[in-house]
């Protein structure tokens, strides 16, 4: 089943072809849905930083609902753009199911969140599942979610 979602999201261009082959693919899950406060923003960023200083082959899958914030969603497209990010560098999956989520954590290599305000956070908690590496903000419950699976940053600012 996982095999034919993956290729569903190939064939509509969601994911480029060289699924592993293209190189770190980041994902962050809005739980179906994300907001302002998940600071996607950053995470652009953060690909726009990698891509320049590391390795042109990188990734963000970003899958969450787009549509209740569509003016946030057209800035960060905005922002990838003039961060000279393809659309395959920087990929809003919007909505998914279950299982294109599975997928979605089996093609990833690091789950990374710069959310300012985090609940429980049950995306780290999947990542964990898919032992995925986490690289997360620590804002709200993030620390104790997450404990001794992942590295929190202190601060957004590089060192």
């Amino acid at each position: 089943m996982e095999e034919e979602v993956l290729e569903k999201y190939i064939k509509a261009g969601k994911i480029a072809k060289e699924a592993r082959e293209l190189g770190v693919s980041l994902i962050k899950e809005g739980a179906k849905l994300y907001d302002v406060a998940e600071k996607i923003e950053d995470l652009i960023k953060v690909v726009f930083y990698y891509k320049e200083a590391i390795s042109p082959r990188v990734r963000l899958i970003i899958a969450g609902n787009t549509k209740s914030l569509e003016p946030y969603t057209f800035a960060l497209k905005d922002l990838a753009e003039r961060l000279f990010l393809r659309s395959d560098e920087v990929v809003f999956t919007g909505w998914v199911t279950d299982e294109e989520l599975i997928a979605l954590y089996r093609v990833s290599d690091v789950f990374l969140s710069a959310s300012e305000h985090e609940g429980f956070g049950v995306p780290f908690v999947e990542a964990m599942y898919f032992s995925l590496p986490i690289i997360a903000y620590d804002a709200g419950a993030v620390k104790e979610t997450v404990g001794n699976g992942g590295i929190i940053l202190k601060t957004k600012q590089p060192h």
